[in-house]
């Protein structure tokens, strides 16, 4: 997928749509204010589809950071990453407490 794996792709097909560009136009290095033109209403409605397309929220402090949409990507990314290790943590906790509560702990 020329080197893009497939959250950076629908992260690119995300602005791409959202901002009016070809998809192929758009690169790690694009920057959203200077290349793709985003003005404020432009970046609120990309993170909200963001938010949306990867049931994450973005805090609107660290969104003022992005700068770039490798920016962007990797913060979607860590977001994702974050929120998985959450689920799985919960899972284990959980799967612990079973484990307690019937009595099959580890000895």
């Amino acid at each position: 997928m020329n080197g893009f794996d497939s959250l950076e792709a629908r992260i690119r097909k995300i602005i791409a749509s959202t901002l009016g560009f070809d998809e192929q136009a758009i690169t790690r290095e694009s920057r959203l204010a200077e290349d793709l033109r985003a003005d404020s209403l432009d970046i609120v409605e990309l993170l909200q589809e963001l938010e949306e397309a990867t049931d994450t929220t973005i805090d609107e402090r660290d969104a003022m950071g992005l700068r770039t949409v490798g920016d962007v990507v990797a913060y979607v990314r860590a977001l994702t990453v974050d929120l998985r290790d959450s689920v799985l943590h919960r899972k284990a906790e959980r799967s612990s407490d079973w484990l307690v509560a019937s009595g099959e702990q580890e000895r």
